[in-house]
């Protein structure tokens, strides 16, 4: 009798619970857990961020907040180099073309210098060649070739030079050389520049003479020094100026 009790005891107490009692401690458990994970995702979001993006936002925003306290003249200047800085690249473009035109301009200069030294430089070799040879022809002269040489010489000269010379020619050389039946030869046996121009040029020439006359057969030899002036016109070197120094 007791080993039949026994054992439906024991049958009973394993004999599975009814299904909605397992359903609704099932439900329990799953609620319970929720909650949990609900809690570590709310301590979890409190917890400060520990990356560097959240961490510069922090600071920038504190910066923010602290600027609201800031002088005037400190707001004032921080924006001021805020343009600058802004300006910057627009600033360094308008120095470079500074720049550049400015070595433009230097080398125009220096171009347009070394162009009028050359043209200085060929001045004064071909005044002095012309110097040399109006000089000779104007100067040299005798009794019977007197009456064309201011028809020979015209050509040579300008300004009032010319006809200062021409007008000395015909009423006082003319007749004093025929009177003395004179005859002068001149040569040109050197010359420097003083100064020149590309149409200006003002040289010194070193003149002999050797004379005759119907009182001195024998050649008289003489040596000067003239200050001549030449005036670059239609091509040409003209003397505008003849001076003893």
């Amino acid at each position: 009798m007791s080993l039949d009790t026994d054992r439906e005891a024991a049958e009973t107490a394993v004999e599975p619970a009814p299904r909605g009692e397992f359903d609704g401690h099932r439900r329990a458990k799953a609620k319970k857990a929720k909650k949990v994970k609900k809690a570590e995702t709310e301590t979890v979001d409190s917890e400060p961020a520990d990356n560097s993006h959240s961490s510069s936002g922090s600071r920038f925003a504190a910066v923010l907040a602290a600027g609201r306290q800031v002088p005037a003249a400190v707001r004032n200047l921080a924006v001021r180099l805020c343009q600058e800085a802004r300006e910057r690249p627009k600033r360094t473009r308008r120095i470079g073309v500074l720049v550049l035109l400015g070595l433009v301009l230097v080398t125009g200069l220096f171009a347009y210098q070394a162009r009028q030294y050359q043209l200085a430089g060929e001045a004064r070799a071909q005044a002095l060649t012309a110097a040399k040879d109006s000089v000779t022809e104007l100067l040299t002269y005798n009794h019977r070739t007197i009456d064309r040489q201011a028809a020979d010489t015209e050509k040579l000269l300008t300004g009032k030079f010319k006809d200062d010379y021409l007008a000395q020619v015909r009423d006082v050389v003319t007749k004093s050389a025929k009177d003395t039946q004179v005859a002068i030869q001149t040569a040109v046996v050197n010359g420097s520049v003083v100064s020149s121009k590309p149409d200006h040029v003002v040289l010194l020439l070193f003149v002999n003479q050797q004379t005759t006359t119907k009182a001195s057969t024998d050649p008289i030899l003489t040596a000067s020094r003239v200050r001549v002036t030449l005036e670059h016109q239609d091509r040409k070197w003209l003397v505008s100026a003849l001076e003893p120094v």
